[in-house]
């Protein structure tokens, strides 16, 4: 073999220097140190945002200083990207006595050719340097610098939403998918979802851009990963994009609700239990709470899920098993044995459908008039008033019923089967509402408006003194602690 170079920056090695690497066995150190860059978390802040200056005409640029003072368009990206940021622009100071500075703001002087005019000078060095600024933009530019100018073949990134609000980690996200090229491979590791939300927001990401989740398991770890293929597909889904169900894999386990009131009626339920029937502490196992604005997109969100090896339990009122699609559809993403559990599900809802009846002239008019009767009401129905004339011409529904008593209104053979069902189905992580819907845990504070019975039983405490619901939830978040 020739004696080429097989890496030229930031150092030249030659075949023959690598061969004496390895002869002495210090190879993978040496060489890891020309071949990867490693940026963690407070390492990054000390990055040099200063450097010394360079023959333009003789040599080329060596450092990313010296490649930011050698590019103008790659100074304007870069301040582009800092003013959406920050506010603020960058402007490099390329008129030093020996050294490069790099500043926070702009110049309103024209900068003429070197040298420059005194008013210049003055005005540029008035800005403040950005090894000056915060934690957060130091951090930013740092990160950013590096990926537009680095010659790594790996970067590696820990924790790069360290010091930023939301926002701007979302936007860092999206440039770290985006400033990233074919030659370099970046490695990025996040507690974030904001981090997550702009990398998979990024135009770029479909077939680049993998996710990995590492879980501890004892001494050692537990990696499932979303290929690259499936990352673009899984976030196009408005159900995951904009209801942050994968927030959950940032968390021990996932509990999916039908709405956002049942998320907060159980996590408070939740905050008052200590540890659960197999001994561990809740806050151990704390799992993530979130809904999918309805029962029939819960198996959506449970194959999102589970493509990431996420523990996921999910809390669906009784009315679940009236629609045998939905119950379907949930029991195949939750893998369960449709064969085995649907004969039991159609007992049920044929014992609930015979008890559904048409409503009489008689008792229909004698609830509308108790409405209209009332001399001292005035103006225009109220919305709880038109419900319940609604309620008064409609079919006395069984499942209506149902959504009242819960398990407690079944008897005989469909009893029988709700005990088989219910216990099958909690092994799959599906939880049915066995009091028949969440307002039933409380059954003294009116039902008819769920955002007003959510705030009467936070503000009275009520959430605290519910055996059934407490040990009910538990149940589920013993589930996907497993």
């Amino acid at each position: 073999m020739t004696e080429e170079h097989v890496f030229m920056e930031p150092q030249g090695f030659t075949k023959s220097m690598i061969e004496q690497l390895f002869a002495s066995g210090n190879a993978p150190t040496i060489l890891a140190r020309h071949v990867i860059s490693r940026m963690d978390t407070y390492g990054r802040l000390a990055a040099p945002f200063r450097g010394q200056r360079y023959d333009s005409y003789r040599e080329p640029p060596r450092t990313s200083i010296q490649r930011l003072f050698a590019d103008r368009n790659l100074e304007k990206r870069i301040g582009d990207y800092l003013e959406s940021a920050f506010g603020t622009r960058l402007t490099v100071n390329r008129y030093g006595a020996n050294e490069i500075t790099l500043h926070a703001g702009t110049v309103a002087t024209p900068e003429a050719q070197e040298p420059p005019s005194k008013e210049y000078t003055e005005e540029i060095w008035s800005l403040p340097q950005w090894n000056e600024q915060g934690d957060g933009m130091k951090a930013f530019l740092g990160i950013v610098l590096e990926l537009m100018t680095a010659s790594y073949p790996i970067v590696l990134i820990d924790e790069p939403e360290a010091f930023l609000h939301p926002p701007q980690a979302k936007l860092l996200g999206r440039l770290l998918v985006e400033l990233s090229n074919a030659d370099t491979q970046v490695v990025i590791a996040t507690h974030s979802t904001d981090i997550i939300d702009g990398m998979t927001s990024a135009m770029n990401s479909a077939n680049d851009l993998s996710i990995v989740r590492v879980t501890r398991a004892g001494t050692g770890n537990h990696v499932s990963q979303i290929e690259p293929g499936s990352v673009r597909k899984i976030y196009d889904d408005p159900l995951v994009k904009y209801y942050h169900i994968l927030d959950g894999m940032f968390a021990s386990g996932t509990i999916l609700c039908e709405a956002d009131s049942d998320c907060t009626y159980y996590q408070a339920v939740l905050d008052t239990v200590d540890r659960l029937k197999n001994g561990a502490t809740v806050q151990s196992v704390m799992p993530h709470f979130t809904h999918c604005s309805g029962k029939n997109r819960l198996p959506k969100a449970v194959e999102a899920l589970r493509s990431v090896s996420v523990p996921v339990a999910c809390i669906t009122d009784f009315d679940m098993l009236r629609d045998p699609t939905d119950f379907e559809a949930l029991v195949n993403a939750c893998g369960g044995d449709l064969g085995k559990l649907m004969p039991w599900r159609n007992t049920i809802a044929s014992s609930i459908d015979q008890k559904t009846q048409k409503r009489s002239r008689i008792s229909a008019k004698a609830e509308i008039d108790a409405i209209f009767g009332d001399p001292v009401k005035q103006g225009e129905l109220t919305t709880s008033e038109a419900t319940k004339i609604s309620n008064a011409i409609a079919k006395s529904s069984g499942w209506r019923e149902a959504k009242k008593t819960g398990s407690s209104g079944l008897s005989g053979e469909a009893a029988t089967a709700f005990e088989r069902l219910d216990a099958a189905l909690r092994k799959l992580g599906i939880f049915l509402v066995f009091v028949g819907e969440l307002e039933r845990f409380h059954k003294t504070i009116p039902a008819d408006n769920k955002a007003v019975w959510l705030r009467n039983v936070l503000d009275g405490e009520l959430y605290k003194k519910s055996a059934e619901a407490r040990e009910f939830v538990c149940d589920a978040v013993q589930y996907v602690a497993g």
